[in-house]
Formats: C-alpha cells, structure tokens, sequence
C-alpha cells in the first residue's frame, strides 16, 4: 500500500495537493468535485472582527492558484461568482485593471445576469437582496474547459446546478463552498429544498478536504473537561484520514476510513485516540446524533460525497 499523504504546512502546498486531487477526478470522467480547505489561518477565520470580504478574497486568490494548474495542461479555466457585485470585488482585488482575465486561459466571470435588474416583481426583487437569485438567466462561459465556483451561498446552489445541466461534461470545481454548512440550511424557511442535495449535491467527489474541528468532552472525574481538536483529511483517490491534534503542533493519525466519515463517526474516532491518565476511551466517548443528509442515504441518488 502506498504511503498517505500528509496535511500540508503551507497554503501553496495545499493548493498543489488539491490540484492534484481535483486533476485524478477530472481524469476519471468526474464532473462534480468538491475541495475544501481553510483560506486564512484558523485562527483568523474564528475571530470575529474577520470579514466575509478578506475571506472572499482568498479564496479568490487560491482558486487562481488551483486554475494554474489546469492551464498549465492547455485547459481554459473560469472562475465563477454568483453575481455582479461578487465578480466585480474580485476583479478590484486581483487588482488587473478592469479586465477579467488576470492571467492566461484564466477567466473570471458571473454565470447570472443581474436578477434585480431583470426582475419582473417586487417579491422578485425582495428575494434577489435576500440572495435567492430570480428573474436572471444561468448561462454558460464560453471557451470553458473547467469551472471553479467560489463564494456561492445556499440560495445560489440551484444556479449551479443549472449551470452543470446546462453541458454536464464541463468539470465544476466547487471550491471552499463549505458544503456541509451550506447543506444544514436546505429545507429552511427562504431557502432550497432538501431534494437539491438528493438530486444534486449528492453528486459531487470529495477530492480534497483538510477539515478542522475542535471539540470538549465532560467527564465526572478530574480533569473534568477534556478540548481536544483534529483534522478530516482526504487526498482523492486516497481514503479520509482522521487525525488527532496532540499539541505544540504534532499530530498523529486515530483512523484511516474509506468512506467519508460522518461528524460523529469523525469525533469518535479522535476520542478513541485521546490518552487521558486513569481515564479508559470508552468512558471518553460522547453521545451524538446524525444530520439529516447523512442519514437520508436512502433518499439520495448518488453516494459520491460520501466515496
């Protein structure tokens, strides 16, 4: 068995392992491919005072980074916004002069029309400010090999998938959309149905994923309260690791899955790995429930999120 690939310790490091992974998928004929990783330091993206636009803008940076790697084949690559306003931050950020296309093979874009602009009502224009995108159109990008999509919110999910519909041979690159966080508000008030995960979402290839997540255990015992954090790390075709931070930096890996683990098999794993002195791991393990889509399987028609 070959070696497993290791969490990177530079952003341009996870950039190349993600591009990698993402070119392995386009490779196989898949279409629907997720990566996900932190653009900023952690510990800038959990404090408060960081704003959405420094975290757009990095993301904007590192999806010219990925398309890098695909033009360097001979692909044509757009970056794809969910709007005018979105597009336009970027293009001022990239800091290229009005052009859209910063680099070659390199485009960025809008695969919406304006839906305010091209509203026919006043319910139309209240749900294109609350972000559900009405009364434009979805059009392809022409001269497209690749799509990277960034920054889209729930309400705008549904352009993607037409976008897809629309020539579903064109490989779609959802990138640090945080899917899982954007799945939990499907089915709310305002928001998409359940059905675009079943329909839609469920097909999308987890090619890359480095996932930090920071949980405490409570024990009738000292010391009492247990923080432990880890990592969901996946290189596609590689399985999903889990790993558990151990302080000063180190780390070490709890379990190997080839399935995508859910939250509660993820934090389960990670506290089997703790070593607690006079505290055995079955007494360290939590109770916790699953979230709908992960258990809906049998409502979905594709099991690729989870492989």
């Amino acid at each position: 068995m070959n070696a497993l690939s290791s969490p990177p310790s530079t952003f341009l490091n996870c950039v190349k392992q993600a591009a990698v992974a993402a070119k392995q998928a386009v490779a196989e004929n898949t279409t629907l491919i997720e990566v996900e990783f932190p653009p900023l330091p952690l510990e800038f993206l959990e404090d408060s005072s960081s704003s959405a636009r420094d975290i757009a803008d990095a993301n904007t940076r590192w999806a010219i980074e990925l398309a890098k790697s695909f033009t360097a084949e001979g692909k044509r690559v757009s970056i794809v916004y969910p709007d005018q306003a979105e597009l336009e931050a970027a293009i001022e950020y990239v800091d290229m002069g009005d052009t859209a296309t910063p680099f070659e093979n390199i485009t960025l874009a809008t695969i919406r029309t304006d839906s305010i602009k091209n509203a026919q009502s006043l319910d139309q224009i209240v749900f294109s400010i609350l972000g559900a995108t009405v009364g434009g159109t979805v059009e392809v990008i022409p001269n497209t090999d690749v799509y990277v999509a960034v920054v889209s919110s729930t309400q705008e999910l549904p352009d993607l998938e037409k976008l897809h519909n629309l020539d579903p041979s064109i490989p779609i690159i959802f990138f640090n959309l945080r899917l899982d966080i954007l799945r939990g508000d499907l089915g709310l008030p305002l928001f998409p149905s359940r059905d675009l995960h079943y329909n839609f979402l469920s097909f999308i290839k987890p090619a890359y994923i480095l996932r930090s997540r920071a949980f405490a255990t409570s024990l009738r015992r000292p010391p009492f309260i247990i923080n432990y954090s880890g990592v969901l790390f996946r290189v596609y075709p590689e399985p999903y690791q889990c790993i558990l931070n151990t302080g000063e930096g180190k780390s070490r890996p709890a379990e190997t899955m080839d399935e995508r683990p859910t939250n509660k098999a993820f934090r389960d794993a990670l506290t089997m790995s703790l070593k607690v002195p006079g505290v055995p791991p079955e007494e360290l393990k939590t109770q916790g429930n699953l979230v709908w889509w992960e258990k809906d399987i049998d409502k979905e028609k594709s099991s690729n999120w989870r492989i």
